[in-house]
């Protein structure tokens, strides 16, 4: 009996809930078994850059499968074989990452037909990069406020992800900065 795995995460709006996201989506297809159509691995039979997918020169080996007319018959069976099974799996990894935009990414990204193309296509839109994007999470970060009546978890949760965004720029608030920062983005009501 097959299991059908079934994750449920916000769906990418845009650049302010994307770290997360990308996090979220990694982890799901890191458990399906498809990271690796978005981590920059070569299709079989491919030659050229990660994602390549230009045919090899015939009798040439690529992911230990030699291409045709260089070997025998079996081998470019098995190649065949691993090219159809890549390409499954691609669509695969490619509507999961489709499932989980919303209306403005999938508009970047609906069209596309390789799931690199669309990882690679959402980074460069909504990761922030450079002093400016580190500029940007921090601002966010100093000027977020938790509403009254917010679950504290909740607030803590959102703050993290901003401090994540900042790790994963390379600048993270040290943990005395981020309790500070915390302590300060809490309502009045904290103060009594």
């Amino acid at each position: 009996m097959a299991t059908t795995k079934l994750f449920q995460i916000e769906p990418l709006q845009g650049a302010a809930n994307y770290a997360m996201w990308k996090t979220q989506m990694m982890d799901i297809l890191t458990s399906l078994g498809l990271r690796r159509h978005i981590d920059g691995t070569r299709r079989p039979g491919t030659t050229g850059g990660p994602g390549g997918t230009e045919a090899a020169a015939p009798g040439t080996v690529t992911q230990g499968v030699q291409t045709e007319e260089g070997g025998n018959a079996g081998n470019a069976g098995a190649v065949a074989a691993a090219v159809q099974e890549w390409d499954s799996k691609d669509q695969d990894a490619l509507s999961n990452i489709r499932l989980r935009c919303g209306p403005e990414p999938m508009g970047h990204v609906r069209m596309l037909t390789v799931a690199l193309d669309a990882w690679r296509t959402l980074s460069l839109m909504y990761e922030p990069q450079g002093n400016l994007g580190i500029v940007i999470v921090r601002r966010t970060l100093f000027r977020t406020e938790c509403p009254e009546g917010m679950p504290m978890e909740e607030h803590v949760r959102i703050m993290r992800g901003y401090n994540y965004e900042l790790a994963t720029l390379g600048r993270p608030l040290d943990d005395e900065d981020f309790a500070f920062t915390l302590l300060a983005s809490l309502p009045e009501s904290w103060n009594n």
